[in-house]
């Protein structure tokens, strides 16, 4: 049997050796791994609850949007109501309030009164009337009165 010199100089490590190293090698890169994992796990926590945040802000952006619409429905049909009742109240105002005013205003005659309180009473209460005539934006004319009545 021959003994032949090994062409390298070094010793062959022991496999014991070797195996130790690369599984220092396998628990570095497990950390690394382990840390990145870490790492994704905090990420995607973050992301889950940024997009649970952008679901309720658009959740809360519909409720709200929703219960304007309501409102200016609501704003519109008051504002017709409104409308409505204010061309009721004109057309009153012109078929029954400003010929009844017309009859009172045109009768007036302050020497239906004898002189004294009762015809300064008389006089005040026509003014308030008279008055308030011209606010009504009346299209009828004021009925002229009878003639004066001498007083009794």
């Amino acid at each position: 049997m021959s003994d032949q010199p090994s062409s390298s100089s070094e010793p062959a490590p022991h496999p014991v050796l070797i195996l130790a190293s690369q599984a220092k090698l396998l628990t570095e890169r497990v950390a690394e791994l382990a840390l990145s994992v870490d790492q994704l796990d905090r990420r995607t926590t973050r992301s889950e609850r940024v997009t649970a945040g952008v679901v309720f802000g658009l959740l809360l952006d519909l409720v709200l949007s929703i219960a304007v619409a309501f409102v200016l429905s609501n704003l519109f049909a008051t504002n017709d109501r409104l409308e409505a009742a204010i061309e009721r109240e004109a057309q009153t105002r012109q078929e029954v309030l400003c010929p009844l005013y017309g009859l009172i205003v045109g009768a007036y005659n302050p020497n239906s009164r004898p002189e004294g309180p009762q015809r300064d009473e008389y006089v005040r209460n026509f003014q308030v009337i008279m008055d308030s005539y011209p606010k009504l934006s009346c299209a009828t004319v004021v009925v002229p009165g009878s003639t004066a009545v001498a007083p009794r």
